[in-house]
């Protein structure tokens, strides 16, 4: 019956289970290759969308890159082999006439130019330490190399996506960008650019010329102890296309970035995702006129008052917005991240306030006012992430009951004493659980619970007839409580698993940080 399935939602399924970083699913990969010849075209159509674009930087996978690209190489057209070989890059895959059964290059959706440049670095040089000497030597047979194969790639999709990442950019080689002019067609666009303000302004100069529209920008702030001007890469922002959405990422600012900022000014009114790292002298005012944010993700470290951070967003309306993350390791202004939430419309879907223990909330008495927020504005919520204190806990049944629509929630107790009345909180917690809720997290810290109240949670759980929650029981008990009443707490998760309360997963999560921790297997 599988095997009939239209490749449209047989490809969905092998999505679901096949694209994931687990290496639990390495072999599954293989076995769908082996079933019959329906399901390897449609498993491998998957497998090789971006098979270059791997993050790890393990020597295993550098190796598996390299296998990869001598696949490639191997199919090449035999006009691009000619001319490999008079340049004098000779190897089996280039003398080979022959071309594998499978055309891997038709599959290829994305890729990251830069990585690409790298790995025909490596497969040239075919070693793991050269110099700068070698570097140079080999310089027209890489460059070569490197056109040929994105000659190739677009040969085989037209459509093919590209990003560049310029972290790795080895003696601030950037020639090979210029090879790319009049394959790539000019005015194109590129996926997502990660870029550093120390790169050279040659760099961004030669990626402005192919590429005119940048769909995700994420800018890492370098701590340089020259005076940088940073003009190729403002230049660069101003020669975006205009009218056009996109996404930016800036990562701690250790120093003003007055060019970058003037450009940005031009164009931040058409972003749509707006995400803040680190901590420095960062240009609020600018971000003031993101009306059209439909994520904006903040994470500072060490202000000494987050109003900077905020208050360019509390002075119009997000019609749009749906993803709100805000994560403070230095000071909380409750009162402006509730004003912020205010202005939304009612379209949050996905909430994530939170901070550490020792943080100072610089308005504790608001800090009610932000839960009496998300109740009254935020009833499409499917996930909340949200610190606790001893004034807001017995709110959170209330925000149950209000966002019924919640899928997935994370509690974190941010006090040092536990709550008062916790047995009460719990059975309110069972009662007003939404129907639609699937995993549920616990910051366990010093909240006094313990397995009576777990066993009256899953209780109400079950007269609510709720399915298939994940739960962090390890967060949800204490230390001691897993090692004395280990065997109640299985008895209990393997009870409601069969009733089809738990999800089999909190089992299994049980199990293996019982392990981790060093207590004994049941």
């Amino acid at each position: 019956m599988v095997s009939r399935l239209p490749p449209e939602i047989l490809q969905e399924i092998f999505k679901y289970n096949l694209c994931t970083k687990s290496p639990i699913f390495e072999n599954l990969k293989k076995s769908c290759l082996l079933v019959n010849r329906y399901w390897c075209y449609n498993a491998v159509s998957l497998i090789w969308e971006e098979p270059l674009n791997v993050c790890s930087t393990s020597e295993s996978r550098k190796d598996s890159k390299d296998d990869i690209m001598e696949i490639y190489i191997t199919n090449l057209p035999q006009e691009s082999k000619s001319l490999l070989r008079k340049s004098g890059i000779d190897s089996q895959e280039i003398s080979r006439h022959s071309r594998t059964t499978i055309n891997y290059a038709s599959f290829l959706q994305k890729i990251e130019l830069q990585d690409l440049y790298d790995i025909v670095t490596r497969w040239v040089i075919r070693s793991k330490y050269y110099s700068l000497k070698l570097y140079e030597e080999t310089k027209p047979k890489r460059l070569l190399l490197y056109r040929e194969l994105c000659k190739f790639f677009i040969s085989q999709n037209p459509k093919l996506k590209f990003s560049i990442r310029l972290d790795s950019i080895k003696w601030n080689e950037y020639i090979h960008f210029q090879q790319l002019s009049g394959i790539i067609p000019v005015n194109s666009c590129l996926e997502k650019l990660i870029c550093y303000t120390l790169v050279k302004d040659e760099i961004y100069e030669s990626i402005s010329k192919i590429f005119t529209e940048i769909k995700d920008l994420e800018i890492m702030c370098n701590e340089e102890k020259d005076n940088i001007d940073n003009i190729g890469l403002a230049s660069l922002i101003d020669k975006m296309r205009e009218n056009t959405a996109w996404s930016l990422t800036i990562n701690r600012i250790y120093r003003p970035i007055p060019n970058i900022i003037k450009s940005l000014e031009k164009k931040v009114h058409l972003l749509t995702s707006l995400n803040i790292y680190g901590d420095g002298p960062y240009p609020s005012k600018v971000f003031s006129k993101c009306k059209l944010l439909k994520k904006l993700i903040i994470e500072v470290d060490e202000f000494e008052d987050d109003k900077l951070v905020l208050t360019p967003f509390i002075r119009h309306s997000f019609k749009q917005l749906m993803e709100f993350d805000y994560y403070s390791g230095s000071t909380v202004n409750v009162l402006l991240i509730a004003m912020i939430i205010m202005n939304t419309r009612k379209t949050l879907k996905y909430l994530r306030i939170s901070w550490y223990k020792e943080i100072q909330v610089i308005d504790p008495k608001n800090h009610t006012l932000l839960i009496s927020t998300i109740i009254t504005h935020c009833p499409n919520l499917t996930e909340l992430v949200i610190s606790l204190n001893q004034l807001t806990i017995n709110q959170i049944p209330d925000v149950m009951r209000k966002c019924n629509k919640l899928r997935r929630i994370f509690l974190n107790w941010c006090e040092e004493e536990e709550p008062i009345e916790i047995k009460n909180w719990v059975w309110n917690l069972g009662e007003t659980i939404p129907s639609l809720l699937q995993l549920l997290y616990f910051d366990n810290n010093n909240m006094g619970l313990n397995i009576d109240s777990l066993e009256l949670f899953l209780n109400r759980c079950q007269k609510k007839s709720i399915k298939y929650l994940e739960l962090k029981i390890d967060d949800w008990l204490s230390a001691e409580d897993l090692e004395v009443n280990s065997r109640r707490v299985l008895n209990l998760i393997e009870l409601y698993e069969s009733n089809g309360i738990l999800h089999p997963n909190t089992k299994s999560n049980w199990a293996l940080n019982r392990k981790r921790n060093g207590f004994h297997a049941m």
